[in-house]
C-alpha cells in the first residue's frame, strides 16, 4: 500500500455523457409536422360531396 503513495495509479478519466446534439427534437419536430400533414389530407380528402356510388362527383365545368 505503501507503494501506491509514492506512485500513484494514472486512471483513466471518468466516462463522461455524451451531450445530445439536438436531433431529437428535430426529429420530434418532423415527426409532429409529418402527422398534422396527414391529418389534413385525410381531414380534406373525406370533406365534400359523394355520390351514390362512393365517389366525388367530376368538377363542374363553367362554360
Amino acid at each position: 500500500m505503501i507503494d501506491n503513495l509514492e506512485n500513484p495509479a494514472q486512471e483513466p478519466p471518468p466516462p463522461t455523457r455524451s451531450h445530445s446534439t439536438g436531433k431529437t427534437g428535430v426529429m420530434l419536430g418532423v415527426l409532429v409536422v409529418a402527422l398534422a400533414a396527414l391529418a389534413f389530407y385525410f381531414y380534406w380528402r373525406n370533406t365534400g360531396a359523394i355520390g351514390e356510388d362512393g365517389k366525388r362527383p367530376a368538377p363542374a365545368v363553367s362554360q
